[in-house]
């Protein structure tokens, strides 16, 4: 103070211990669900040291000796942050880099196909759809394979529909990744097939005699009929017709 300085105190002895060398931890990343994990390691260590993985500031009782190299703690498979805590007899120090771990799955279902669901045999049709998360690819499929044929493109595909093929097909696709496949998002589809009409009658008749003349019916088609000979006096536009003969002839 302003009088002057005043004796010193009596000195306080302690220790100064070395801590742990800085390392870094590395690896870690994604692994596919149901795997195997993925090796975190770090690049170097001591001897007399001991490292513990901590799991988001929790111990995992995961620990390795040091060897004075790199050392590895393994395959690792729970998700979250890790860190390496170095210890010695005194001091505990952390290790550069926090590395995360986590699961990857495969794509989600897809987006169901967009595109006509009633369609003509012997035509052309695309399909399309908004696709899956997480997918790098896509598999189309058609079933049954007589139904025609697809041909992908990316979230795209355009089927040629067999020309003797009629009855219910369906339009698939699904995703993939490094992780397997996606489940498969369908579109049924009604495939009319091209009408092929046998008339059943009496091909021998007497003039100015009437006759039923028919062909099998289905439902969704529409019938013209064309006589030479004779006129239609019933069923015009059905499956069915009644046709009323003229003048001998063919």
């Amino acid at each position: 103070n302003m009088c002057g300085d005043g004796e010193w105190s009596d000195a306080l002895e302690g220790t100064v211990y070395l801590s742990p060398e800085e390392f870094a931890l590395e690896g870690g990343g994604g692994y596919c669900l149901n795997g195997d994990g993925v090796e975190i390691t770090q690049d170097g260590s001591q001897s007399g040291v001991s490292y513990e993985l901590y799991l988001d500031g929790e111990a995992t009782g995961n620990i390795v000796d040091g060897s004075g190299s790199e050392i590895s703690f393994g395959l690792i498979t729970e998700e979250g942050y890790y860190v390496s805590i170095a210890s010695n007899a005194s001091c505990d120090y952390t290790m550069q880099n926090q590395i995360q771990v986590s699961i990857e799955y495969p794509p989600l279902e897809a987006e169901t196909p967009i595109g006509p669901d009633v369609v003509c045999a012997d035509t052309t049709t695309t399909y399309s759809s908004d696709g899956s998360p997480d997918a790098d690819s896509y598999m189309w499929e058609l079933s049954p394979a007589e139904a025609g044929t697809i041909t992908p493109d990316g979230l795209e595909a355009s089927v040629e529909w067999s020309s003797d093929f009629s009855g219910t097909a369906s339009v698939s696709l699904y995703g993939i990744n490094d992780c397997g496949d996606g489940n498969s998002a369908t579109l049924e589809v009604e495939v009319n097939g091209i009408p092929m009409p046998e008339i059943s009658g009496e091909s021998l008749v007497c003039g100015n005699h009437s006759e039923e003349y028919s062909v099998e019916e289905n439902d969704g088609s529409t019938y013209m009929w064309t006589v030479t000979g004779g006129t239609i006096s019933s069923g015009d536009g059905t499956y069915m017709v009644i046709v009323d003969w003229g003048d001998p002839g063919n």
